[in-house]
């Protein structure tokens, strides 16, 4: 028997327990902001100064793709995943490749796969729903010190998860064809089959006025039995066809497990405190949202647009400007985050028109050329999302484009949105008008009327005109109050 070049034999090696690691190669960023982690990772020290050590420590042979001689072709790859004794999988960025190893080796063993992330990390929402072991993640610069930790971190929590059961088998194990499992599964199937169909025809039916079958659905106790994706198709439809105080109450009536899991349902239920005139609590179900489930520009653009009303409303110009500075803000993180979803972007340069200061100005054309950018490229990926127009008409009126707006304003009237998406749009455009010069905006204020039209005159009088005063009237009872007192 033969000694290596370290002084053990080749036995010794072929004896270890084998830890095949999946993970990204080399530096890459981590998108993460500078404030809530690095933005690039060497990957590659994180390896041999950390993961490679651990993993040695604690019996293994660590494999890493590269290490190996010669290119790994797929069917070594597969054999690597499948037979290891040990697969860990470093999710702390997206990397399609490490997706896919965890996945094969998932389906194919019972045992014996970790994800691993760093603490900075914000894995995807179906990873997210797998246990994982958390390292202290390097800083920007790390030292002999950060690696020390993360491999001690390593060495303490692999031994504990190296052996549960992976999640498809967790579902699938010691289960045939016939068995009550997969006779539930065939249930629940059934159940999700005959509620798409009712959902169908409510649908139909509401678009036509006729609402009690949608309503009726939505009060089934067939709904408690349904998973969160198939209830998912439900939201828009109460959302768009009944009141909004239906959608609240119908998603407070969902399975706390199914609204926990899936942070659209709360989103929703936000978006409906919003339309309820309780800003407040919408805003701190939103930021309760973001703590727990992190950033997105959907989610920050929500934020701004909740702190946009608030400021719209209030009377107190200190109370004002507050609030108009942390839409601002938080429209321009959500900009930040992915300068392709032209969301936050949009709304931004309706905010900065609002406050009006000649830097907010200079601001909001580039925000434009931004916006433009982001729809030219949609536009070019057919994404088929059903606010590119009206995103273009906000375009077209900061611009003030008047024939690319009226043919916008006319394809969405053309599409039969529903009453609150084209006031949403309405009131954007009207707020943009204001701040406009007297003769650029009266062509514009045509186009807008052709939309404001459309508009039950009790919805538009109560939201523009009603409403307000009320608002008002609340205030000042309530101002009036203590004082009396």
């Amino acid at each position: 028997m033969t000694d290596n070049k370290n002084g053990r034999s080749d036995s010794s090696l072929r004896l270890r327990k084998v830890a095949f690691v999946a993970m990204p190669f080399g530096i890459k960023p981590t998108g993460v902001k500078p404030a809530n982690g690095p933005t690039e990772v060497n990957f590659d020290a994180l390896w041999d100064r950390a993961i490679s050590g651990a993993l040695s420590t604690l019996g293994y042979l660590p494999i890493r793709a590269d290490n190996q001689t010669g290119s790994m072709i797929v069917k070594d790859m597969l054999e690597q995943l499948v037979h290891a004794d040990l697969v860990l999988a470093d999710i702390s960025i997206p990397n399609g490749n490490v997706y896919y190893e965890a996945g094969v080796r998932h389906a194919a063993r019972e045992r014996g796969c970790i994800l691993l992330r760093a603490d900075w990390a914000n894995p995807l929402f179906d990873l997210a729903q797998i246990t994982q072991l958390m390292y202290p993640g390097p800083p920007a610069e790390p030292t002999d010190a950060d690696y020390e930790r993360i491999e001690k971190a390593l060495v303490r929590g692999v031994p504990s998860l190296c052996d549960s059961v992976g999640p498809v088998f967790e579902l699938t194990q010691s289960r045939s064809p016939g068995d009550r499992s997969s006779g539930k599964l065939k249930e629940v199937y059934s159940e999700i089959f005959e509620f798409q169909r009712r959902l169908a025809e409510a649908r139909l039916s509401a678009t036509s006025g006729r609402k009690e079958t949608l309503r009726a659905l939505v009060k089934d106790n067939l709904l408690g039995q349904l998973p969160g994706y198939a209830l998912r198709d439900l939201i828009p439809v109460v959302r768009d066809r009944l009141h909004w105080s239906e959608l609240y109450d119908l998603i407070d009536s969902l399975p706390e497990k199914v609204r926990h899991e899936d942070p659209y349902f709360y989103e929703q239920q936000a978006h409906a405190l919003s339309k309820l005139d309780r800003l407040q609590e919408a805003v701190a179900l939103i930021e309760t949202i973001i703590k727990t489930h992190g950033e997105t520009p959907e989610r920050l653009g929500t934020l701004g647009g909740r702190y946009r009303e608030l400021a719209r409303d209030e009377r107190s110009r200190q109370k004002k400007r507050r609030f108009r500075g942390r839409a601002i803000d938080a429209y321009r993180r959500g900009m930040q985050l992915d300068l392709n979803q032209y969301y936050c972007a949009h709304k931004l340069l309706i905010a900065l028109s609002e406050r009006g200061r000649a830097a907010d100005k200079a601001e909001a054309k580039k925000c434009a050329i931004t916006v433009r950018a982001a729809i030219d490229r949609a536009l070019s990926l057919d994404c088929g999302d059903e606010w590119i127009d009206a995103t273009r008409a906000t375009l077209a009126f900061f611009e003030g484009d008047v024939a690319e707006a009226q043919e916008l304003i006319d394809a969405i009237l053309d599409r039969g949105w529903s009453n609150w998406k084209l006031f949403s749009l309405a009131r954007d455009l009207r707020s943009l008008l204001e701040h406009k010069e007297q003769q650029e905006a009266e062509a514009l204020r045509d186009v807008l009327q052709d939309l404001t039209a459309e508009l039950p005159v009790t919805q538009s009088r109560l939201m523009s005109e009603v409403m307000p005063l009320i608002r008002n009237s609340a205030r000042e009872y309530e101002k009036f109050q203590p004082v009396h007192a």
